[in-house]
């Protein structure tokens, strides 16, 4: 078992050169500078000197944390083989009884230009690199008549009609997808779609409490999806929000819990974060890090 450990971390390190061409020289040192420090936790645990191990494992980490937050997203893709294998060195390392702090895989920097395609096929690599960690193969591509009920489904929330699958099965577009996804999402049955989902969410109701109706909170969210309001935006007007809600219809995501502090917090959690929190009102979390 011990040599298999040794044998895993010394896989980790081992891994191809980072595609740093097309980089500038501080991001090319950024990306050498946490591959170095990751080489040296792999010969420490050779050694069996796992405190130092982490202390390398802790530094690249603080590397990795200084190149996302200030460098590109082109960085960002040259350093993802790396990422991934931080996180299992870093993994490895608790298993064995080091005491780290959590691992917090970053964000990628958001597109400067904000090409869709430069996006999509950022998305296509996390999955291509998924389905080769687990040796599955990718599905084939759907053919008209599955996409189109598929992308109606997902963002008109219904099928499409007889002359709507009529006008785009005839179509001979090679863009014809791409033109049909940018329609949907400028219809009024993409909000009407979406505005159910996040009504669901946000547990929108007609009345929020016995003197505030829930209309204004309802037709604020409906209005950020008619406006395509960018989502830090959105959830940033949502939690600072401040007045009455016949002024401000963000207001009713405070009012909906309206005297429910814990309540609020942990649904706002919920919500936003990820994070389950309900336990810890009543005892300490049997599940995670957070007490009552």
């Amino acid at each position: 078992m011990k040599r298999l450990t040794q044998y895993l971390l010394v896989v980790l390190i081992a891994w191809p050169g980072l595609a740093l061409a097309a980089l500038s020289p501080e991001e090319k040192q950024m990306g050498l500078a946490i591959r170095t420090s990751l080489q040296e936790a792999g010969t420490a645990f050779k050694a069996d000197n796992h405190q130092l191990a982490g202390s390398k494992i802790e530094e690249a980490m603080q590397q990795l944390d200084l190149a996302t937050q200030t460098g590109s997203a082109e960085l960002f893709d040259a350093l993802l083989p790396m990422i991934g294998q931080l996180e299992k060195a870093h993994a490895l390392l608790i298993s064995k009884g080091e005491d780290l702090s959590p691992f917090e895989r970053p964000l990628r920097p958001a597109n400067p230009h904000g090409d869709p395609a430069a996006e999509a096929k950022y998305i296509d690599q996390l999955i291509a690199a998924k389905l080769k960690e687990t040796g599955q193969a990718p599905l084939p591509p759907a053919n008209d008549e599955v996409f189109l009920r598929r992308i109606y489904l997902d963002l008109a929330g219904r099928i499409p009609s007889y002359e709507e699958a009529e006008a785009f099965l005839s179509d001979s577009d090679p863009d014809k997808r791409a033109n049909l996804i940018d329609t949907l999402l400028d219809s009024p049955a993409y909000v009407s779609n979406y505005l159910n989902f996040w009504s669901d969410i946000l547990r929108i109701r007609s009345k929020l409490t016995k003197n505030n109706s829930g209309q204004p909170y309802h037709d604020w969210v409906r209005k950020a999806l008619m406006q395509n309001k960018p989502y830090d935006q959105f959830v940033s007007e949502l939690i600072t929000a401040r007045g009455y809600l016949w002024e401000n219809g963000a207001a009713g995501f405070y009012i909906r819990d309206n005297g429910m502090p814990l309540d609020h917090l942990a649904m706002a959690s919920q919500v936003f974060l990820g994070t389950q929190l309900q336990c810890a009102q009543c005892h300490d979390h049997p599940y995670d890090d957070w007490t009552q």
